[in-house]
């Protein structure tokens, strides 16, 4: 999906309002001039497909953000990407933000309620916007790691990571040192 020279900031989801991919095509609004070598791509499929569409066309943007609907290759995605980028307003512990980071992507989120603070550690891993919905605070936070090469590479590096983070393996030994608290039990590490 690449091409040689663009960079890719990549979300995925469905597109639905609560995924605030209307909000993120106004954030890369504001920075798409500052960074001419980086394009928009949005993977999913939804009813806001059309109003997306639109919001795109009327910043001008046709050329810039990709949105090629539902793929089955979504790890050549993260691999083709630069960086993540999660802009729900409600999030769970979200599968996608863990695939990305797990391929070696550093992460820029909103920090809603749940869900992307449990996965990401901000500023080692990734950066945590506040507050949520907001398209300029978002603008701001992609526009200093969209700018800064070492320290999108060494969040990168970190995000890894979020591969033992959330394992079986060390899940079930969380559980299994709850339930030995809980029992009065020393735990077995």
């Amino acid at each position: 999906p690449a091409v040689p020279g663009r960079r890719y900031l990549l979300a995925v989801g469905r597109l639905h309002a609560d995924k605030g991919f209307g909000v993120l095509v106004d954030a890369y609004a504001r920075v798409a001039a500052r960074h001419a070598d980086w394009d928009l791509v949005i993977l999913g499929e939804g009813e806001e497909r059309t109003a997306l569409q639109a919001r795109v066309d009327g910043h001008g943007l046709q050329a810039r953000v990709v949105m090629p609907g539902r793929a089955g290759n979504v790890a050549d995605w993260y691999e083709a990407a630069d960086l993540y980028v999660l802009s729900s307003r409600f999030e769970g512990l979200s599968n996608s933000l863990q695939e990305a980071m797990a391929s070696g992507l550093a992460a820029v989120s909103f920090d809603c309620d749940t869900g992307p603070r449990e996965i990401i550690r901000d500023g080692e891993d990734g950066v945590l916007v506040r507050p949520v919905g907001d398209a300029d605070a978002l603008a701001g936070a992609l526009d200093a790691v969209m700018s800064d090469d070492v320290e999108r590479r060494r969040m990168a590096g970190q995000a890894v990571s979020v591969r033992q983070r959330f394992s079986a393996q060390h899940i079930l030994s969380l559980w299994r040192r709850l339930f030995d608290d809980v029992l009065g039990r020393p735990s077995k590490q």
